[in-house]
């Protein structure tokens, strides 16, 4: 069986799809990844693992009508080359451009990842409110002949159904004695799949594993003396709540207290946070900036608590997971996406969206209560653990595979917050 991920970057399907596409290999299919080549790292790392790169261009963002164009036209030639018997989709533009050239070749299994809709249904802008009456039809098209359509969390499929990109709306059922929701695909049509987030290594990213030299390494790089380390990775882009780190940063400025950020400068996306901003707030003394790393398992282990205020369109944020597997307290927007991983008062605080002094307050209650941090960090891990580690988004995934490959339609069960 082949089957070929295709995405907008190599960094994605690297560090989002990686387990998945090495335990396909393990089970003989032959495993494609079809993106850009970013980084000489990930392409050997596919090799190593034996998935086969196929590298193409795309341009992030709207991009040219030339540039979309030769994107088409490179998917469709290698899907009419190498003739695949599934290829799943993932990011907008792929999906779109990248589903219609899979058709056009023939290419009649076909599925499509919405995880998270993005900047331009975030903003308020004019214009994105002109690109999002675009995109809803454009998904609408592709979707129509796509198998499955795999979402990452409540919020979307509704938004979705609404809209009637996605026709047959799921019935959710009350399990009492479980006291979940699970949600039933009704069988007609049957093409909307919730499957949430991306799933988190949980035996990677526990306490237990982490290299205590790195993390004391990074504790002396930022010359802790007692203070509370308050940790927010992420791309740096104004949707994803930097701005409010910051101001909840200054609001807290006499506190025992110190916020550091981390992650990429993502200059591609036109919502991105520049660098002399950063600089600023760094001579002001109000982060510190650890740039983009890899040891993002010795970052949340130095973390006393991890923070995403995004206001963003989220899937599941996958570093969220990450820092719940790691028994760190989160504090988060009140958002999509987010809202599926925090239990409020469980595992952490959700507070509105754009609001630092709410930020602000449920930080310095955490900083303020060692035992209340252990306790959200414990609950954080069974959550992970039950409901959204590697196993069971692979074992899901696969189920959806299958389900096309052996022309079969099954109904899939998914546990969500109650």
């Amino acid at each position: 069986m082949k089957i070929c991920f295709f995405a907008n970057s190599d960094f994605y399907l690297y560090n989002f799809r990686f387990n998945l596409l090495k335990e396909l290999k393990k089970s003989d299919w032959e495993v494609f990844v079809c993106c850009p080549e970013t980084k000489v790292f990930f392409k050997e790392e596919f090799k190593n693992a034996g998935i086969i790169f196929l590298p193409v261009s795309i341009k992030r963002g709207m991009g040219s009508i030339f540039d979309n164009y030769k994107y088409f036209q490179q998917v469709k030639k290698i899907c009419r080359t190498n003739r695949f018997d599934l290829c799943h989709n993932f990011t907008p533009k792929v999906s779109i451009l990248g589903s219609w050239a899979q058709k056009k070749a023939g290419i009649k299994n076909i599925v499509c990842s919405v995880s998270g809709l993005g900047y331009v249904y975030a903003s308020s802008k004019f214009i994105h409110k002109i690109l999002r009456i675009i995109l809803n039809k454009a998904y609408k098209v592709v979707f129509s002949f796509c198998k499955k359509v795999i979402f990452q969390n409540p919020d979307d499929l509704e938004f979705f159904l609404k809209k009637g990109i996605i026709k047959k709306a799921p019935t959710l059922q009350q399990h009492d004695s479980l006291k979940v929701g699970v949600l039933t695909l009704a069988s007609v049509g049957n093409k909307a799949e919730l499957i949430m987030g991306s799933g988190v290594d949980c035996n990677y990213f526990q306490k237990e594993r982490a290299d205590i030299s790195e993390a004391e390494a990074i504790k002396r790089q930022l010359d802790l003396n007692g203070e509370t380390l308050v940790v927010m990775i992420s791309r740096l882009l104004w949707q994803k709540g930097v701005k409010e780190f910051v101001e909840a940063s200054e609001k807290l400025r006499n506190s025992q207290i110190k916020f550091v950020l981390v992650g990429p400068i993502d200059k591609e996306n036109p919502d991105f946070v520049p660098s002399k901003n950063i600089s600023g707030w760094e001579e002001k003394g109000l982060i510190q900036y650890l740039g983009e790393r890899k040891d993002i398992r010795e970052v949340l282990f130095a973390a006393d608590v991890f923070v995403l205020p995004s206001y963003y369109q989220e899937g599941v944020p996958k570093v969220l997971l990450e820092a719940a597997s790691m028994e760190k307290p989160l504090v988060a927007a009140d958002n999509v996406g987010i809202r599926e991983v925090i239990e409020e008062g469980i595992n952490g605080f959700l507070v509105r969206p754009k609001k630092s002094q709410d930020l602000s307050e449920a930080i310095l209650k955490l900083a303020e209560n060692p035992g209340l941090r252990q306790r959200f960090g414990q609950a954080g891990r069974q959550k992970i653990l039950q409901q959204f580690s590697d196993e069971i988004v692979i074992n899901k995934t696969r189920e959806i595979y299958d389900s096309i490959t052996n022309n079969q339609e099954t109904i899939t069960k998914v546990i969500i917050n109650n």
